[in-house]
């Protein structure tokens, strides 16, 4: 009897040292003597009121339980506090949403740590569950042991399955910012639950490893019940600030993960350098007529393109774009990217090419985009994804940098038009966004725009789709759906537009080309007009006023790219050039590739041999007499038989001394159209740009066409004085 009575006791002991239940250590062991001293000594009136025992919400563990107890309850607030982080991710998924089509299998890292870490997860649970030899918790030491060993091993298990996913995304989206500026804030949401979880099931994994171990400091039920109310049940023999530090602790992840991810969103760095070395002059006015010499030449190594700007033409190479001043060659200002690769918008090329622009200008030249090759399919959906650079043309500042997934790039005065989605020119703010379904203004629906088409919109509308048409002229036409830029449920259908054989129309200063009857032949050609694109638009305030173009095949691509004015193609075409007829390459009746020129300053049609500047000139190789040496030469003769320019090709163009060159193997043996070339593999080009005329000429030849490791030379012209 007294044997069982002292296992009564030890039993009784044993509860008091863990603070077994919410009774008292004393009242528990039957000591009623003891329990009356408690409630006479301490408090009296809850001595009597209780017989010795604490309130039922009143947790009074013996020291050191109260510890024990605090650090349990922590490890609580703490899962209940990833909890809180992962509601706070996903209200940020929701916010910061970019609407892109994010690849949700390149955030997974190929290491299956998904799996992994849920088994470890599970695992954890099976074995808690599990009791040991008949009784709920491990008592031997050597058990105490094995279960801390093998829980120990499933926290570094899930500890490096969250570190690998988080690095992975971190890594991400890391990339994308590193190539485009843009933040992809999503994944930062994504990340914030990456590490929400992990901390949840390591908080989780801890608890069921004191439970399991039977811990003297934890007499708490198993964590699977998840009682809330133990967070606020007072703790006797705790600190005063327990219970406001528990519930630190719970907000904690969120507050500390969701600083973190806000200041990330707001990191204003960016991968773009500009330098500015000079202003740029106010804009000259376009040269009529050429010079008889060059002003200037500059020799630059892997050449991309070159466009005009608002103020001078602007040049892109790998490095990034240049802006010259148009009076003398020199450099006004340099935009690099770190690490960009450019882009092409119509072709994979990746050499300068007339019919392959990487530069598309704004109808004023005020604005230029750029693409930007993005990490591919290691992040986004879509290999093809491409961040869109806005530049003004004037000050080389970036005014937005947008991803595009899909669709083109257009630019009106104000505004470009990435896929979808319309954004500010001067502050890269998204004006609107479309997609699916819309009705143009007569009412009638059309699908799957905006359309692949990249280039110059007109000077307030977009082309939101490009259809081909079946007609009986033989030049290509398509027919168009265009709208105002600032209201894309409104606008028209535009049927026989000219295009070129990429079955896209041609812009040119916002104007296109009309056939206004399908009566006509090859040989004779068809009636056509131009027609401003705004007006066609429904834009409010601009006239439809439109220009007879007289009868042509089609509209001349290069040479209305050239010098911004709308340039028309001669009759005389095969009889049956076929669907892939590219005028270029067709064996052409007539030398010229100009029928007439719009100038649209002046609104007056000319034909080749009234026509001054590059519009309608030719270019051929000459011979210069130097006195001691003969050098080789350009000679551009403006087609209306005003003076000619002469350039000297081999000539040093710091020394101005002949040297030994491959520039005369690469002078055309006999005029030829300088602007309208028959074929992309001429060694020249020229382009009209406010104060200057600039000719491009290939000195280096590439053996290899999709490659641009040439050297191109180009020359100013200025235009000649009075």
């Amino acid at each position: 009897m007294s044997d069982e009575l002292n296992d009564a006791r030890e039993g009784a002991d044993s509860l008091t040292a863990v603070g077994g239940g919410a009774d008292g250590g004393a009242a528990a062991s039957g000591d009623r003597t003891t329990g009356d001293r408690k409630g006479t000594s301490g408090d009296r009136t809850t001595g009597d009121r209780t017989g010795g025992r604490e309130p039922a919400d009143v947790l009074s563990p013996t020291a050191p339980s109260v510890r024990g107890h605090l650090a349990v309850r922590t490890l609580r607030a703490l899962r209940l506090g990833c909890l809180l982080a992962l509601a706070v991710a996903y209200g940020l998924s929701v916010l910061w949403g970019s609407g892109l089509p994010i690849d949700r299998e390149a955030l997974v890292p190929r290491a299956p740590v998904i799996p992994i870490a849920a088994a470890a997860w599970f695992l954890g649970l099976f074995v808690a569950w599990r009791p040991a030899d008949g009784k709920e918790f491990h008592d031997t030491p050597a058990a105490v042991r094995w279960i801390t060993v093998f829980y120990s091993v499933l926290v570094v298990v899930v500890i490096a399955c969250a570190a690998i996913g988080s690095v992975h995304v971190a890594r991400v989206w890391w990339e994308v910012h590193r190539y485009s500026s843009v933040d992809l804030a999503e994944l930062l949401a994504v990340l914030i639950g990456i590490v929400g979880t992990g901390t949840f099931l390591v908080t989780d994994l801890l608890l069921r490893l004191v439970y399991r171990t039977r811990s003297r400091l934890v007499p708490a039920p198993p964590p699977g019940r998840w009682p809330l109310r133990h967070l606020r049940r007072p703790l006797h023999g705790a600190t005063g600030w327990a219970r406001p530090g528990l519930v630190a602790v719970a907000l904690t992840p969120s507050l500390v993960l969701g600083t973190a991810a806000a200041i990330t969103h707001a990191w204003p760095e960016t991968p773009n350098r500009l330098t500015t070395e000079q202003a740029l002059p106010d804009p000259l006015p376009v040269p009529g007529v050429l010079a008889p010499e060059a002003g200037w030449s500059l020799d630059v190594p892997d050449l991309l393109d070159v466009a005009a700007g608002a103020a001078g033409p602007i040049m892109l190479t790998p490095g990034g774009l240049t802006a010259l001043d148009p009076r003398d060659g020199s450099t006004a200002w340099t935009l690099e990217r770190e690490g960009a690769s450019f882009a092409s918008f119509r072709s994979s090329l990746t050499r300068i090419s007339r019919y392959s622009p990487f530069i598309v200008t704004s109808p004023d030249r005020r604005y230029l985009a750029v693409r930007v090759e993005g990490p591919g399919d290691d992040v986004l959906l879509d290999e093809e994804t491409t961040v869109v650079l806005t530049i003004d043309s004037l000050t080389g500042e970036v005014t937005g940098e947008h991803l595009l997934v899909d669709g083109g790039v257009q630019l009106t005065d104000s505004a470009v038009l990435c896929g979808e989605t319309a954004y500010s020119l001067s502050t890269g703010a998204e004006l609107w966004r479309m997609g699916g379904e819309s009705t143009s203004g007569s009412g009638e629906e059309w699908e799957g725009f905006p359309d692949s088409y990249s280039g110059p919109a007109g000077h307030a509308s977009f082309i939101l789709s490009v259809d081909s048409t079946d007609t009986d002229i033989v030049g290509t036409t398509v027919d168009l759906h265009v709208v105002p830029d600032t209201d894309p449920s409104a606008g028209a259908r535009v049927t026989g537009v000219m295009a070129h054989d990429d079955l896209e129309p041609l812009v040119v200063d916002g104007w296109v080309g009309l056939y206004t009857s399908s009566t006509g032949s090859a040989a004779e050609g068809w009636p056509a007009q131009a027609a401003s694109l705004d007006a066609l638009a429904g834009v409010p305030g601009v006239p439809d006023d439109r220009v007879d173009l007289g009868r042509t095949v089609g509209a001349n691509e290069a040479a209305s790219v050239a010098v911004q004015d709308f340039v028309v193609l001669p009759t005389g075409v095969p009889d049956d050039p076929g669907f892939e007829m590219r005028y270029r390459d067709c064996g052409w009746e007539t030398t010229s590739m100009v029928q007439a020129v719009l100038d649209l300053d002046t609104m007056t049609v000319t034909p080749p041999e009234r026509t001054p500047g590059l519009a309608a000139a030719t270019i051929g190789g000459t011979l210069l007499d130097l006195g001691e040496a003969v050098a080789p030469a350009l000679r551009i003769q403006p087609g209306d038989g005003g003076a000619a320019t002469t350039i000297p090709v081999s000539l040093d163009p710091a020394t101005g001394e002949p040297e030994e060159s491959v520039l005369s193997n690469q002078l055309p043996a006999g005029p030829h159209d300088l602007c309208g070339a028959k074929t992309d593999d001429a060694p020249y080009r020229a382009l009209s740009s406010p104060g200057v005329a600039v000719i491009v000429l290939q000195t280096t030849p590439s053996l290899d066409a999709t490659d641009w490791n040439d050297t191109y030379r180009l020359y100013g012209v200025p235009g000649a004085s009075s």
